[in-house]
């Protein structure tokens, strides 16, 4: 069943663009809102993320809904344009040629159609100014992100403010989904096709000999007479789906033979025993996924049973119920899995970004080490000079000596010879 996520862009926080007395988070909203009952009565299963919740819960959210693209299910991110165009415009996830493409290009083409705005087409989210968008590559189900008009232009946001055009857009972008999964729109109101069922099989009478100390032999009207016997017991396959022993039905606990149809003055004839042994293969692989064994096929034809009453059987059978019991173990487990990658994707990215700071901090610790290394080396310097010079006021040959300055103020006019 057909499965769909619509999502609308920016929070009360950040509103998108503000234009023409509108704001891109108010008009995306009120998309979506107008998108989803096209979708639910056209037996779409659907939802929508809670307002006001930032990218990173959009994704979230949208990722513990269980919803996948191995399931064919979907999302759409609603936003409006800006920069002065006019029309619709999408953007689909990695390079094309996939899902994402396909179901972009459907949108637009139906939302152009019901709406008359122009369509502009769609692109990569790798020719967008921010390189990719992550609401196409981190959320699990099939994703689209839909530009409905341009807020800042005076044409497209005089047809945004009326909402009968709000509703247009809603159903264009309902019969694009649709036609991604080959479904047929249905107008409100309107009857759903009846769907084309196998004729159910009506029974003429079975009737049992005397009763006997022994089940005795009767004739089976689908093979040529040939005799048949109830199982022993009345009971069928031990074992099987619908086996005392698997807590199913047994013996004649579902009754005789169906009652005859009246009608034109006679009974309505049996199908032939292969168009039954066909009906009862098809149901069993219907409902339990698999083919009937030998014993209980052969019971049912004996009986007679309808096509109706062998369903109600398997639904209400423990077979069936412990295959709903796994198929929920499957999807709770496919849900934690959900769950489990979402908070690795979460996990990496904080570590990515600490290595970013813990780098940036090694990278600032080496600058210091090296400054301080070239300080301590000119220190180191300084002081040999000084060292070296004659002290001042030493007498040489009874003389005393001229004093010349300290190192520094030598240096000084050392550099001040240089310069002049």
């Amino acid at each position: 069943m057909p499965r769909v996520i619509l999502s609308s862009g920016h929070t009360e926080r950040s509103p998108g663009t503000e234009a023409n007395g509108l704001r891109e988070v108010d008009v995306a909203r009120d998309i979506v809102k107008a998108t989803l009952p096209y979708l639910r009565q056209n037996g779409i299963i659907s939802l929508s993320v809670p307002p006001d919740q930032d990218m990173q819960n959009r994704i979230l959210w949208i990722n513990k809904s269980g919803y996948s693209e191995q399931n064919n299910d979907i999302t759409i991110e609603v936003h409006i344009n800006d920069g002065g165009g006019t029309g619709l415009e999408g953007w689909f996830e990695g390079d094309g040629n996939n899902s994402s493409s396909k179901l972009v290009n459907a949108v637009l083409r139906s939302t152009s159609d019901e709406t008359g705005l122009k369509n502009l087409g769609s692109k990569s989210e790798y020719d967008h100014e921010l390189g990719s968008l992550a609401f196409l590559h981190e959320t699990l189900p099939i994703a689209a992100l839909i530009e409905c008009g341009f807020i800042d232009n005076e044409k497209d946001a005089a047809f945004l403010k009326q909402q009968e055009n709000i509703e247009k857009i809603g159903k264009g972008i309902a019969k694009g989904i649709l036609q991604y999964y080959g479904m047929e729109f249905r107008e409100a109101g309107s009857q759903r096709p009846a769907a084309t069922s196998v004729p159910q099989s009506v029974t003429a009478p079975v009737r049992d000999p005397a009763p006997a100390p022994q089940p005795a032999a009767r004739p089976d009207p689908g093979n040529a007479g040939a005799p048949v016997f109830p199982p022993a017991g009345g009971g069928f396959n031990t074992g099987g789906f619908n086996s005392p022993a698997a807590g199913g039905f047994g013996g004649n606990s579902f009754g005789g033979p169906a009652a005859p149809q009246s009608g034109g003055g006679g009974f309505t004839p049996m199908p032939s025993r292969e168009e039954r042994k066909e009906m009862i293969t098809k149901t069993y692989v219907k409902i339990l996924g698999r083919e009937p064994n030998q014993n209980d096929l052969n019971y049912f034809l004996n009986i007679g049973i309808t096509e109706d009453q062998l369903l109600k059987k398997m639904v209400d059978s423990q077979e069936h119920a412990d295959l709903v019991k796994a198929r929920q173990e499957v999807i709770t487990a496919k849900k934690n899995y959900n769950d489990q990658q979402t908070e690795l994707i979460r996990l990496r990215n904080q570590v990515n970004d600490n290595q970013q700071i813990l780098n940036n901090l090694q990278h600032s610790i080496q600058e210091k080490n090296r400054g301080l290394a070239e300080l301590q080396q000119r220190i180191s310097q300084y002081e040999r000079i000084n060292a070296a010079k004659p002290q001042s006021g030493a007498s040489e040959g009874g003389r005393s000596q001229k004093y010349t300055g300290s190192f520094v103020d030598r240096l000084f006019r050392a550099f001040s010879d240089l310069f002049d």
